[in-house]
Formats: structure tokens, sequence, C-alpha cells
């Protein structure tokens, strides 16, 4: 009886046991797809044992229906730099403990660039799992040790943006202990959000998988920066009007104060100064850039750290030629400091396409 939970078996002959005698019965059964503790069993036998005993269980992952799984997963990172080796963190607690052969994937870890192979990993345990798991301070004294329950690497998969780890021979991930693995990818070369990444067991016990809890702001894993928004349009496409460049941008992580943003490809204006007076709002720009006039290049400094996730808007002047010309492309734009690599705006479109005269 499925919803009850309940096995009914029947003798189909007269069955005596004498006392001390013992009785085994097998039987097979589904595992559920999620994870759960052992639940209470009980055993009546009609005539015999009429009212409902409980019974002995195994320890652990030997009790019956004691369903293997993941009870807190949490990831974050060093740094949000683009093309420069991570260091990642991820801390773990599982419902069982995990005997030899069990391996753990982590699963979603777009964006590096490390080729496939084994990477040095770091594996800490400490024995706090239940304060870990209910998100409450450990009590007492916390011993925490390197393991080399996972044998000291994992198993990077670039195709499939994957890493594994394995329990050891001799060796088990006990349910009683948190584990906290570091190990370092290559960030990529362009921005990009954190993504979605989640663990999954494989191999000799199968569990469903977890989505992992992250860090937040620059320390949510494999978040990269860069440009989301780098938009750029202009005022007035007149000939020889005084044309105010409006540019917008937003990051996917914080700039750092006295980083350079520099943009290019404003090919064609008349206005031949070197200083170049900024008109922000947000106070996050320096008041006066540097405008090179041949190859139509602004570069412009923070006064300080920006906020993730916050449109930024700035505007300059610059006098449009004497004669009509199609608007330059492509405009660009990069930054120093936290760097982020060139990149092609986004330029308005009709008569507010930057420097279309």
């Amino acid at each position: 009886d499925q919803t009850a939970g309940a096995l009914v078996l029947a003798s189909e002959r007269y069955t005596m046991l004498q006392p001390g005698e013992t009785m085994t019965v097998s039987f097979n059964l589904t595992n559920p797809s999620l994870e759960q503790s052992s639940p209470e069993v009980s055993i009546r036998m009609t005539d015999v044992l009429p009212d409902w005993v409980r019974m002995d269980k195994g320890l652990e992952r030997l009790a019956p229906l004691e369903i293997a799984g993941f009870l807190f997963g949490r990831m974050s990172q060093s740094t949000a730099a683009q093309g420069v080796p991570n260091a990642l963190t991820l801390q773990m607690v599982v419902k069982s403990t995990l005997p030899p052969g069990s391996t753990i994937a982590i699963l979603g870890l777009t964006g590096p660039t490390n080729p496939s192979g084994p990477i040095p990993v770091v594996v800490a345990a400490s024995n706090n799992s239940a304060a870990v798991a209910s998100g409450a301070a450990s009590s007492g004294s916390t011993a925490t040790y390197n393991s080399s329950a996972f044998g000291g690497f994992g198993v990077w998969d670039l195709g499939n943006a994957t890493l594994t780890f394995t329990v050891v021979a001799g060796e088990e991930a006990s349910r009683a202990y948190s584990y906290v693995f570091s190990f370092e990818l290559t960030n990529p070369q362009i921005g990009q959000a954190s993504p979605a990444i989640t663990l999954s067991g494989k191999g000799d016990v199968i569990m469903s998988t977890l989505a992992v809890t992250k860090a937040a702001l620059e320390a949510a894993p494999l978040l990269v920066i860069g440009f989301v928004t780098k938009a750029i349009g202009q005022s007035d496409p007149a000939v020889t009007a005084q044309n105010v460049i409006t540019v917008t941008i937003m990051t996917e992580a914080a700039l750092l104060p006295n980083t350079l943003i520099t943009i290019s490809g404003l090919t064609g204006s008349a206005s031949g100064q070197l200083s170049m007076p900024i008109l922000s709002e947000s106070g996050l720009f320096h008041p006066t850039g540097v405008w090179s006039h041949i190859p139509g290049t602004l570069v412009l400094g923070l006064t300080r750290r920006s906020v993730l996730g916050v449109f930024y808007t700035f505007s300059f002047e610059i006098t449009n030629p004497e004669a009509g010309q199609d608007a330059p492309s492509p405009v660009t734009i990069e930054s120093s400091g936290m760097v982020i690599s060139v990149t092609s705006m986004q330029t308005a479109g009709g008569n507010a396409a930057p420097l279309l005269v």
C-alpha cells in the first residue's frame, strides 16, 4: 500500500518459529527521488503480535528508506575581475554519510576557461553540520581539520561546466561534518552574471540536485565584471552644432575609485581641446575628462566606488564637423583598475546616433 507505506505478507503454509529463531524477509522498493530521513517502521502479526511494535533499524545510510541528499550548499568567490584566477569556495552538508565511490558534482559553472582535467582542491571538515544546515550559530567548540576524503583534487569538465569530487577508497564523507571545498578557476575575459549553480550526487550514491545559495554582490560565484548597459547617443545632428553626447552605463560588479573609463571611436568632431568638462548628477565621475580629437577618444576617472546594478549617466559637449558624415562605428568602451576589456557600445538609432551629422 504505497499511500500508507504498508506491506502485508501472507504465509502460504503453516510456519512455526521456535524461541530465538529468526525469519528474514527481503523485498525491493524504489527509493523516492528526494532526500528523506528513515521513517519509523513497526511490525505486527495476526494472532501472535496484534499490537504494533517498533522495529530496530540499521544506522545512518543502512537505515530503511534513509535517502541521501544535500542539506546545505553555499558558494562564494574571491574576485569578479576578468581573465584572472578566481578562488571559489563551496560549503556543503550531506544528509547521509557517503561511502567510498560517491561522487559530488557542481553543475552550472559556466564561464571559466580552464582546460578539462584534474584541478587541486583543499577540503576542510568541521563538526558543525547541524548548525550549518539549520543556519544557527555553532554551539561549543568546533573542530576543523583538513580532510583527505576527496583525495586532494576534483575533475573539471569544461564542455559541461561541471566539477566533480569523489570519495576515495578508505574514506567517507560524514553527515556529522560540514565540508568546505576551496579550488581555483580562471574567470572569462568577458563580463557575466553569476550563473545558476546546483549540487548533484552521482556514482555509488545518487542524490537529487540542490540549488546552491550564493554569496551577495561581488562575492557571488563566477560573477564577472562587465558593462551590462553601455548606451551612447547625441542631442543634435546639425553641422557645426554644439552636440551633447550622453552615455549611460551599468556594470555587473562595482568599479573601484580611480578607475579610468575610455570611450573610443567618436571620430570627425571639430573639438580640438584636451580638457573635456563632464556633466553628471551622480557624483561618480571626475568633473573633467581628457579628450583626444583625432582618434575621438574620451578618458574619464571615477571619484568613488560604484554600485553594481545601478545606472550611471554622464554627458559632454563636442562640436560637430562642417560637413555631414555617417555615425562612426564601432564606438567602444573599456575600463582600467577593475579591468573591463574593449567592447562595442549600444549606439542610439536614427538622428540620435553619436556623431551622425
